[in-house]
């Protein structure tokens, strides 16, 4: 500081403004400058003799000279006219300093007698923080406006919302200012609203009692759209709190999960499904596996009482006994044929069948089972395409969809019986864990009904479930339903609704999208012979069924041998090579070779070898083998001893 020509009079006003955490100058009316505070040499790197002069100074901090000259016409304007500027807003302007870096400051300035005095407010700092300040205001602004989620402020005193992001109108249909004026009640669904009005005191209490993690909370709550349809969001909510800690505002953030809440549904359907599907699946095995032991011991009773019944000593009693016994070994046949066809393990002949002409074929037969309280109407698509079935199976699924709907009009109504051809897209089998994209033909039943609730269609093509009353149904009508289905490749679609009926609708695929149909087995020669000469070699795992066949065919002149299973069948075929004419073989058998595979080991060594297969399974297990040859025969378990006698002689004819 030179104060060599500052008058002792103003040394006491000079001290003051060097102490000034303020940068100050002093210049004379003719622009010398008198005097720059050490805050000044500080803030900008000058000191006096760097500047000498204003005009020195105006050229070091202002180097741009267009911006030079506004800066000093309007300060000269401002604070130097007015010998006492009162109100007089600070000029903001950028100052270079001497090290390169610019200061924004805010100058002041008036007159001291013939002297003028600026001063410079560094307010650097302060406009760096305003400015990211207002960056980040403007930046957060952009996007509550901007996101798909809600971003709204709710002061907790009057319960309404102090601020809402117009993304709102995207997901409530109301506009900003109409949620604005709305109140908690009207925002949230009943349900909702009363979760919230129990739930944040508690949620406050707790906060204030120490419980931090009760600041930020994620739940989920259903609002009102404004159409009256009801939008599930999933909120994130947080305490704002006063200086003194207790909260005053929540900050919230809503997101619509309507798409989120639909996937989660589909996939809860699907698993469902899943689940559904592998019960039935496991329910199928053992329900075949039951029917194909079940099969053994219905044989041997079957075949015995029809050979008892041949004893001409019998008494009128006896065989009245054995008349009884028959009949109901029979409906245990029944049964169990019912049970190989849900199990998936019946018999099937498949060949090229019009729905359509089955569905006619048995409208006489559908009207009188009805009855006349029953309206039966049949709309047939004539654009429909054939597929590979078996007409005998599709009049039973008919059958038993018209008796279950029968039963649920106990006091008569409509039953509608539609046939349609249908395209399956990718989308559409997503719906359900059976369907595949491709070309169907549906059979759909309709009734109105009684209805099924959710449990019931869950549980519907189960084996033995019913609803009717005990002694009115085996339970096992859908189950043979689900089963001829499923064989055809095709799956079910059940829609019911309490007091209003039910629908079935079946898919199975069309010929262009079936397999090539399988040929039907020769029918059986029309032959008064029954018995022969020829060898047999007998192949049965199931020691008494073995006996029976064995004795039944001696008894009608054959030359029988016996295995108990296919490596003992081996042997038997070497000790007797080249005798033996017909193989009857079981096709499941221990010891890892099956009939199928000792038929084929034997055709090798004698190609012109005749083959009866006989199960308690059905044809199908045979695996790529369904297209039997002409020397060949399957029969299906129980069976009694006419057909066995007729199976066999037919092939050996044949």
């Amino acid at each position: 500081m030179d104060c060599a020509v500052i008058n002792r009079s103003d040394e006491q006003l000079l001290l003051i403004l060097d102490a000034l955490p303020i940068a100050v100058s002093l210049s004379d009316s003719r622009g010398a400058i008198r005097f720059i505070n050490n805050q000044f040499t500080a803030q900008f790197g000058y000191d006096t003799s760097d500047v000498s002069t204003i005009s020195e100074w105006l050229d070091l901090a202002y180097p741009d000279k267009t911006y030079r000259e506004k800066t000093n016409v309007e300060f000269t304007a401002r604070f130097l006219a007015d010998p006492v500027p009162i109100g007089v807003s600070p000029l903001p302007a950028r100052i270079s300093c001497k090290d390169g870096s610019i200061r924004m400051v805010e100058i002041s300035g008036r007159m001291l007698g013939e002297d003028s005095l600026r001063i410079y407010q560094d307010v650097t700092e302060r406009n760096l923080i305003s400015g990211e300040m207002e960056e980040t205001e403007a930046r957060y602004r952009w996007i509550s406006e901007n996101t798909g989620d809600v971003v709204w402020l709710l002061d907790l005193e009057s319960g309404r919302f102090k601020f809402v992001s117009p993304s709102v109108t995207r997901v409530r249909g109301f506009t900003q200012e109409e949620v604005m004026r709305q109140n908690l009640r009207e925002s949230f669904t009943p349900e909702s609203y009363q979760f919230i009005t129990e739930f944040m005191p508690k949620r406050i209490s707790a906060f204030l009692a120490g419980d931090e993690s009760m600041r930020v909370m994620l739940h989920e709550v259903s609002q009102p759209r404004k159409n009256g349809s009801i939008v599930p969001t999933e909120v994130v909510s947080t305490l704002i709190t006063n200086s003194s800690g207790r909260p005053v505002e929540i900050l919230g953030v809503t997101r619509d999960i309507t798409e989120r809440k639909q996937a989660e549904e589909a996939r809860a359907k699907l698993e469902a499904q899943l689940r559904q599907s592998q019960k039935m699946e496991a329910i199928g095995q053992l329900a075949g596996g039951v029917a194909h032991d079940f099969n053994n011991i219905l044989t041997v009773i079957m075949c015995n009482a029809s050979l008892l019944a041949d004893e001409p000593e019998l008494s009128a009693e006896s065989r009245e006994l054995i008349k009884q016994l028959a009949e109901a070994s029979g409906r245990a046949s029944n049964l169990t044929r019912q049970l190989l066809t849900f199990s998936r393990r019946q018999v099937i002949r498949l060949r090229h069948v019009n729905l359509n002409e089955v569905v006619r074929n048995m409208d006489s037969l559908l009207s009188r089972l009805l009855g006349e309280n029953i309206t039966l109407q049949c709309l047939c698509n004539e654009d429909l395409p054939c597929i590979n079935a078996d007409p005998g199976m599709l009049e039973q699924v008919i059958l038993n969809l018209a008796v279950n709907a029968r039963d649920a009009m106990p006091k008569g109504g409509r039953l509608v019986i539609r046939t349609q051809p249908e395209e399956i897209i990718e989308s559409q089998a997503d719906h359900h864990s059976d369907a595949r994209p491709g070309h169907f033909v549906v059979l759909s039943v309709t009734d109105t009904g009684v209805g099924m609730d959710k449990d019931t269609l869950t549980r519907i093509f189960e084996p033995f479930f019913t609803t009717k009353e005990s002694g009115k149904g085996t339970g096992l009508g859908l189950a043979t339903v689900y089963g001829i289905v499923k064989q055809h490749r095709g799956w079910a679609v059940v829609k019911s609704t309490v007091g209003e009926g039910t629908t079935f609708k079946i898919f199975l695929p069309s010929i262009t999208a079936a397999a090539r149909a399988t040929k039907a087995a020769p029918g059986k020669n029309s032959t008064q012979r029954i018995g022969g000469t020829e060898t047999i070699l007998v192949v049965e795992d199931e020691p008494a069924v073995r006996q029976l066949a064995v004795r039944f065919l001696d008894r009608l002149g054959y030359q029988v041998h016996q295995a108990a299973d296919g490596l003992e069948a081996l042997d038997v075929w070497e000790e007797h090579r080249g005798k033996i004419d017909l193989l009857l073989t079981d096709i499941m058998m221990p010891n890892g070779l099956t009939g199928v595979d000792l038929a084929n080991q034997l055709k090798l060594q004698r190609p012109g070898l005749k083959i009866v297969y006989c199960s308690g399974y059905s044809r199908d297990v045979i695996g790529p083998y369904h297209n039997l040859l002409p020397t060949e025969r399957y029969l299906a378990k129980p069976f009694n001893p006419n057909h066995l006698a007729q199976m066999i002689r037919s092939c050996l004819d044949t």
